[in-house]
């Protein structure tokens, strides 16, 4: 299994959407995590993020935004970069 580290940026990605409505914020916060221990089992399941042309960087799509992270395979373990909406530039 691989450890997942959350980054200082994607921490504060988190508390700037929740400053929005407390509620539906805790919802959102709690599918981005749910959509997040996938890549304990499955760090490879997000697609490249195409602005990057990088395989250790890739992305997973939640609703109107794209969790940004780095894959760390060799050292077994992943980073979380950034929770971004998507119609913002990367």
């Amino acid at each position: 299994m691989v450890k997942i580290l959350w980054i200082d940026e994607a921490i504060n990605d988190l508390r700037s959407i929740a400053k929005d409505s407390l509620a539906s914020a805790k919802r959102q916060v709690a599918r981005f995590i749910n959509k997040v221990d996938i890549l304990q089992t499955f760090p490879q399941s997000g697609r490249m993020v195409p602005e990057f042309k990088n395989q250790s960087i890739r992305e997973l799509i939640e609703g109107n935004y794209r969790i940004v992270y780095r894959v760390r395979v060799k050292d077994q373990w992943l980073e979380i970069i950034r929770i971004h909406h998507s119609s913002r530039h990367l």
